[in-house]
Formats: C-alpha cells, sequence, structure tokens
C-alpha cells in the first residue's frame, strides 16, 4: 500500500483474511483491505467493511477504534453528516475510551 500497489495489497489484505481462521488476525486484515479501500479512492467499498466490522459486537476488535476508522473513511467519501454521527457514537457509547477526546475534536472540526 505504501508503494501505491492499491491492488496488489488488497488481495495480500484478502488473502491474510482467508488464511487466519477465527484469529484476530482476519479482522485486523479486513481492517488493512478497508483501508486501501479508502486510500485507492474506493472510499464506499472500505465503508461496507468498517461498518461490518463496527456492527459485530463479539467481535475481536474494540468497536470504539473501529468507528474511528470508520469516521474517517466517511470523510474520505465526501460524507460529513455521517462521519459526525460516527464520532458520536463513539462519544455516547463508549465515554470511557481513549478515543472520545479525539473523537470530540473531530465533531468540533466537523462542525
Amino acid at each position: 500500500m505504501a508503494l501505491g500497489r492499491f491492488a496488489d495489497a488488497e488481495k495480500g489484505f484478502q488473502a491474510a483474511a482467508a488464511a487466519a481462521g477465527a484469529t484476530i488476525f482476519e479482522p485486523m486484515s479486513k481492517m488493512g483491505q478497508a483501508e486501501v479501500l479508502v486510500a485507492s479512492g474506493q472510499a464506499d467499498k472500505g465503508v461496507a467493511i468498517f461498518e461490518a466490522l463496527a456492527a459485530d459486537r463479539d467481535g475481536m476488535l474494540p468497536i470504539d477504534g473501529v468507528l474511528m476508522q470508520l469516521g474517517r473513511a466517511f470523510e474520505k467519501a465526501g460524507k460529513s453528516a455521517e462521519a459526525r454521527t460516527t464520532y458520536k457514537r463513539v462519544v455516547d457509547e463508549f465515554p470511557e475510551s481513549q478515543y472520545v477526546s479525539q473523537a470530540r475534536q473531530e465533531l468540533v472540526r466537523l462542525g
């Protein structure tokens, strides 16, 4: 991804997710795939992956962290209202989160 080879990076993350089975590496690989999609201009596809990960309340990833990534992806997709809603979820649903301060800053910045 750092080299701008987005298609190769996406395939790599997909392969890693498929090989990971029921380990932390599967959702982490999906996060990587979503980041590649967002970075390559396919933000809507990346958003869909982040949304699925954020909806998995029994998953291995901390939902507040996934929501922060989802908020950034919404911003890159030009969806400020959705980004605000997502950052507000972090503040409202995870008041003890390490991301609350950052989520509040993003809310102020977005207005």
